[in-house]
């Protein structure tokens, strides 16, 4: 997309949102940017839908986000409180791709506005966000490292949420409601983060959040990690 027709599509975007908040409308729903993207939406959702592979359906949604951008811009510039179905599959589109950094500026807007997921996704807002940041760290931790090289062409790691934006979640998420197990992930995640940065500082860090997931949910499967960073860090302070 050119500069031109992206800064075209922003502003009409920003501006679509000022009219549904203006009008008093809880949704974009009959405004003509909006109603023009969702069909955009529904055919690559269809389109996506098609396949059976969930790495192409990554890999086409990795081709299809950009088209998505200018309207994201404009409606996250706007900063109205009006549901946006079409924006918020567009947060999991990016988290689905490792966007991390791009899904999360939606996030803080959807949270801020009290924006909810589309019917047709089972999870509340904070819960899916919870998982969605957690699961691929806690994923890649319990990965078994291999020392030789595959002799197939390597697939390219998915991308994790940084240690930055795994604790600035949960402090986003401190007064949301969403089952324990669920905040015990996220605690897990950035203690495996903290532990991975390997500092006395940082272990130091991952003990409290190692110790709030076993308080959350017993199964969190931190305990034996627990007792080996105590241990380790008793070593280290010697």
């Amino acid at each position: 997309m050119n500069v031109i027709r992206h800064h075209r599509e922003k502003v009409l975007a920003q501006k679509t949102a000022h009219a549904s908040a203006d009008a008093g409308d809880a949704t974009l729903e009959g405004r003509n940017a909006y109603e023009l993207m969702l069909a955009q939406l529904q055919t690559d959702s269809t389109a996506l839908r098609s396949m059976q592979s969930i790495e192409k359906r990554i890999e086409m949604k990795g081709e299809l986000v950009p088209k998505y951008d200018a309207y994201v811009a404009g409606i996250l510039a706007a900063d109205e409180n009006v549901q946006d179905d079409v924006l918020m599959t567009q947060l999991v589109w990016r988290i689905d791709i490792g966007a991390y950094e791009g899904a999360y500026d939606i996030a803080l807007h959807a949270l801020k506005h009290a924006l909810v997921m589309p019917y047709r996704f089972k999870r509340t807002l904070p819960t899916l966000l919870a998982e969605e940041f957690s699961d691929p760290v806690i994923h890649a931790e319990n990965t078994p490292k291999t020392e030789e090289a595959s002799e197939d062409v390597p697939i390219a790691p998915k991308p994790l949420p940084s240690l930055g934006l795994l604790t600035d979640l949960l402090a986003q998420l401190k007064e949301q409601d969403m089952p324990d197990e669920v905040r015990a992930k996220l605690h897990k995640a950035i203690a495996f983060s903290y532990e991975t940065a390997g500092t006395p500082d940082d272990l130091a860090e991952a003990q409290p959040h190692y110790e709030r997931a076993l308080q959350l949910d017993q199964k969190s499967g931190v305990k034996k990690r627990l007792e080996q960073l105590v241990r380790k860090t008793k070593t280290i302070t010697k």
